[in-house]
């Protein structure tokens, strides 16, 4: 109900608990005001507390009112709303609420600064929001598109309406999504004392999202400055978005790929990570990269893909390599793996290709012979073609040669390429998506690691942050003397041990 109350004291109680509710243009309340609840014995949901609920469109003065219970505060005018959430709000009635709480057109601002009390959650209500031709409705703070944390939408309808938990000036605004930011990247050893052959390198990621995106780093590991892998796409953004055909390769080389047809899905769930991939049709989408000497070795190389099939054990299907009559690449025939080197299939694996399954394949040339690995695991080793022959023709994501029966009906994600062949160690490494990591098994004495990081959200990227360079030394024995003196680890390098 409406109760105006003036020099008078006024009360409402019951056993739910009482409530005044007091709504006016304008305000002026003096004496004393209470809603106290009768039963003690009631919960929370009844209302056992009594409530006071004062909402004014454009002047209000309670500074001679004295409050029993606490009041929760509201303003309305024909620009928007603001309802506060804490019925306990405050018992202070010497706030000036008239002019620390303001609402203009598409502007509600809360002067918090000035009254601690004003700093607590509520609903924001913005009148008419259609007439401001915005495309995707978004709440602004400050200025800028204001983060999960501390706005929520209620309501988006031509009435805008979203819940903050704390104060400063919001307005509605079209969405613009910020990127999110890397503070620090450090690159640590196993054993950080030691810098050796024997040490996996591990990066740690200091990284802030100001909407609360969930957040994808993509990494890139260098050594002396330049990537270890010369492909590096795990398709994390839809580069192809506002009319853009290249998808980037976040290796220092650059090997962007050109999308014919395929389209981005953000939210694919794949096995690698679970966030973005390519879907290809099967009949004429497909990735073309280009044919650079970077990607052209024909011994000493390593290749690594995930895809997942729409169709239940496919036959003839190229998902990537670089082949036409010669060459390499990653193929599905009769259901099953198999890799291409030179002008044959060298190895067909068992594994089953089964609609709706994510799968790892990995290729590694060791010069003497060629090995595949499907979901970490060892599939065979063939030393039938030990060279596969380099071809002009371009590498393909989704098919070969554009051949018409080989377009892959399914999802590609996370397509690299390495000038070296890569452990069995790494292979699992890669199987288990752990970005942030390099086995020992690839570190030779004398490089310089360091690992770069790309954050994204599935919308934007953000800038790139490279970590420290970590310079790997020889692995040495440590004495017997050593590990009794001085624990189990030896510091190379130290004044203990020459």
């Amino acid at each position: 109900g409406r109760v105006g109350i003036d020099n008078d004291d006024e009360s409402a109680g019951g056993s739910g608990g009482g409530r005044i509710y007091v709504y006016a243009n304008e305000i002026d309340l003096s004496g004393h005001v209470s809603a106290e609840g009768g039963n003690s014995t009631l919960t929370a949901e009844s209302g056992q507390n009594g409530t006071i609920v004062i909402e004014f469109s454009d002047v209000i003065d309670i500074s001679s009112a004295t409050f029993n219970s606490p009041f929760m505060i509201a303003r309305n005018n024909s620009f928007g709303r603001i309802v506060y959430n804490d019925v306990n709000q405050t018992t202070n009635s010497s706030i000036d609420f008239s002019n620390l709480i303001n609402i203009t057109n598409n502007s509600i601002i809360v002067d918090s600064d000035a009254n601690s009390d004003l700093n607590t959650s509520a609903d924001l209500y913005f009148y008419d929001t259609d007439s401001l031709g915005l495309t995707n409705r978004a709440p602004y703070r400050n200025g800028y598109t204001c983060s999960l944390s501390i706005c929520s939408e209620v309501n988006d309808n031509d009435t805008y309406v979203f819940e903050v938990t704390q104060f400063t000036t919001y307005s509605v605004g079209e969405h613009v999504n910020v990127a999110p930011i890397v503070s620090s990247v450090v690159l640590n050893t196993t054993d950080i004392s030691l810098n050796d052959t024997n040490q996996n390198l591990t990066g740690y990621i200091s990284v802030t999202d100001i909407e609360s995106d969930s957040i994808y780093n993509i990494t890139d590991w260098r050594i002396g400055n330049v990537s270890w892998n010369k492909l590096n796409m795990p398709f994390d953004v839809n580069m192809t978005a506002e009319g853009n055909t290249k998808e980037r390769d976040y290796s220092t080389e650059g090997n962007n790929a050109t999308v014919y047809g395929a389209t981005y899905n953000s939210s694919c769930n794949s096995g690698f990570d679970g966030s973005g991939c390519y879907e290809f049709d099967g009949t004429n989408d497909y990735m073309s990269l280009p044919d650079v000497s970077s990607l052209k070795k024909t011994t000493y190389f390593s290749y690594s893909v995930w895809f997942k099939s729409n169709t239940n054990s496919p036959t003839d299907k190229a998902i990537f390599g670089k082949w036409n009559t010669y060459g390499w690449m990653i193929y599905i025939s009769g259901g099953n793996i198999r890799t291409y080197c030179h002008d044959k299939y060298i190895i067909d694996s068992t594994t089953p290709i089964l609609a709706g399954e994510w799968h790892h394949a990995a290729g590694v040339n060791n010069g003497s012979g060629f090995l595949l690995y499907v979901d970490g695991e060892f599939k065979g080793y063939s030393t039938e073609r030990t060279s596969c022959s380099s071809t002009t023709n371009a590498y393909n994501i989704g098919t070969y040669r554009n051949h018409v029966n080989s377009y892959f009906n399914g999802s590609i994600d996370n397509a690299q390429y390495w000038n070296s062949s890569l452990s069995a160690e790494e292979v699992l490494n890669l199987y288990n998506g752990t970005r942030t990591k390099v086995v020992s098994q690839e570190l030779n004495v004398g490089e310089e690691w360091s690992m770069c990081v790309t954050p994204n959200d599935l919308s934007d990227v953000g800038s790139t942050v490279c970590s420290n360079e970590v310079t790997i030394q020889v692995a040495v024995a440590c004495p017997a003397w050593a590990s009794v003196e001085y624990g189990t680890g030896c510091l190379l390098n130290s004044t203990y041990y020459t």
